[in-house]
């Protein structure tokens, strides 16, 4: 990773779970960057006003939609680099993301289903 390294959260009004959100997404990036090699990393939940990017996006990339195994929405995290992902290390991703799912469904009270996350094409 370079040491142009660019970083944003916009959380600011919002509500401590939403706070709560935002650092777990946080020190979920800082653990995948170990895992697998990537320029930058997104997260994103338009409904809920939350953002976190890190890094200069490249011209390959690997979108996620985080979903519950209900449909509902957790947001989309967006990862690229200046070279394809093997289909490996996507794998090892997905592995990845499904943990967060979980991790972030149990800060909503109301959700009961396990999380899981897709690939989007």
């Amino acid at each position: 990773m370079s040491a142009a390294r660019k970083t944003t959260i916009d959380t600011l009004g919002q509500p401590s779970p939403l706070r709560v959100t935002m650092e777990m997404v946080t020190r979920f990036e800082n653990r995948l960057r170990g895992v697998v090699d990537y320029g930058s990393f997104a997260f994103d939940c338009q409904q809920r006003l939350r953002q976190y990017q890190v890094g200069v996006a490249s011209s390959h990339s690997a979108r996620y939609q985080l979903k519950l195994e209900d449909g509902r929405g957790l947001g989309q995290v967006l990862l690229t680099r200046d070279r394809p992902f093997r289909e490996s290390e996507l794998q090892l991703l997905e592995t990845c993301l499904s943990d967060l799912c979980i991790q972030l469904q149990r800060l909503i009270p109301q959700v009961a289903k396990p999380g899981m996350a897709r690939l989007l094409t």
